[in-house]
Order: structure tokens, then C-alpha cells, then sequence
């Protein structure tokens, strides 16, 4: 249920931040795993954290090339570990090397002015559209989700960097290590699941 006064639709806006160390949603939404995990990210030019709600896996709807139509056109970015952040400006896709991908590579699309991500092999993994900052195309709907309008304003310059801090990390894996192996996890932890 969306809050009071809240757009109707999911935030739409992936913004690639490849220097950040970390997946960001907004929008619980967009999990089709999830966590609650209480812990923190710092973002850009600030030392107060963000309070994150939970840690899933994200699978985002994507066009795979500017122009096409068909089913061809589209495909899935699958995330791991990504962060929900309600307070967040917009979704984030991090620093490639995390997700269901061991080898990720952006680079400028035949029309230079997209940027293209690719997987192993030169698999096709979606693309970024030239807009400041570079914002990942979603598949409309019905293929897509039903997303609301852009949390971003064109007339402003972001510089969008979280990070989410090793000790966090490191706890994460320990709960959820102890959760997999049966033994006693954190007790903030419970057992991943998926709203239907």
C-alpha cells in the first residue's frame, strides 16, 4: 500500500552509480525476495547513514536495445543483496561483479549516447539512456511494472555514491550463513520471502 499522498506506481529510476558498492531500491516492490535486516549506508558527501529496511533480490523488467519491439527486445537484470532504502532519491545498480553476474561491462551503445550493460560473452543485459544521470530503460508495461512518474529533476546535477560499510556487509553474511546452515542467525533475521 503506498503512503498518504505518494505517487501511484513504483519509482522508476535506476540510476547506474558504479561507484557505489551497493544495489539500491526505493520501493519494496521491486523485491521478489526479501529480508528485513536492520543496518545502515552512507551516502556521498554525508557521514549520516540511511536506515535500510531489508536486504533481497531485485529482478528489474528491462529493453535490452533503444530501438526493437517483440519479445526479443526484452529481457531481466537480476540483483542480489540489494538494499531497500524507502528514503533513497532514486534505485541504484552499483558497481558491476554482484548479482546472478560474475563479469559486467558498460560501455557506449552503437549510438553513442546509450550505455549498454553486458554480460558474459557480450549477453546483453539491458541498457542506460543518455539522460543525466544515466537511468536504466524499464520494459513498459505489460511486460514491465506499472511505475510512477521519474523521482528525478531534469534541472538538477546529482552525484549519487552509497555505500554500504564491510562491518554491515559482514553481518549480513554471517546471518544469513547461519540462517542457511541452520544455525542460530541474527535475531533481527527471519526467513526470505515473497509478497504475492
Amino acid at each position: 500500500m503506498a503512503a498518504p499522498g505518494a505517487a501511484p506506481g513504483l519509482c522508476p529510476d535506476w540510476v547506474l552509480a558504479t561507484s557505489s558498492n551497493v544495489h539500491v531500491a526505493r520501493d519494496r516492490g521491486w523485491f521478489s525476495t526479501y529480508t528485513p535486516f536492520p543496518t545502515f549506508a552512507t551516502p556521498y558527501m554525508t557521514s549520516r547513514p540511511m536506515e535500510v529496511l531489508g536486504v533481497g533480490d531485485v529482478h528489474i523488467p528491462v529493453k535490452l536495445f533503444p530501438t526493437g519491439s517483440g519479445p526479443e527486445a526484452h529481457g531481466t537484470l537480476h540483483l542480489r543483496n540489494v538494499l531497500h532504502i524507502p528514503v533513497g532519491v532514486c534505485n541504484l545498480v552499483g558497481s558491476p561483479g554482484t548479482g546472478d553476474y560474475d563479469e559486467v561491462e558498460f560501455q557506449f551503445g552503437d549510438d553513442k549516447q546509450d550505455v549498454a550493460i553486458t554480460g558474459q560473452g557480450g549477453r546483453r543485459l539491458g541498457y542506460f539512456e543518455s539522460r543525466r544521470p544515466w537511468v536504466l530503460k524499464l520494459s513498459g508495461p505489460p511486460t514491465g511494472p506499472v511505475v510512477g512518474p521519474s523521482t528525478l529533476d531534469p534541472e538538477k546535477i546529482y552525484s549519487i555514491k552509497v555505500t554500504w560499510p564491510e562491518s554491515e556487509r559482514q553481518r549480513w553474511a554471517t546471518a544469513q550463513a547461519g540462517h542457511l546452515g541452520g544455525g542460530k542467525a541474527d535475531a533481527a533475521l527471519s526467513a526470505p520471502y515473497t509478497e504475492e
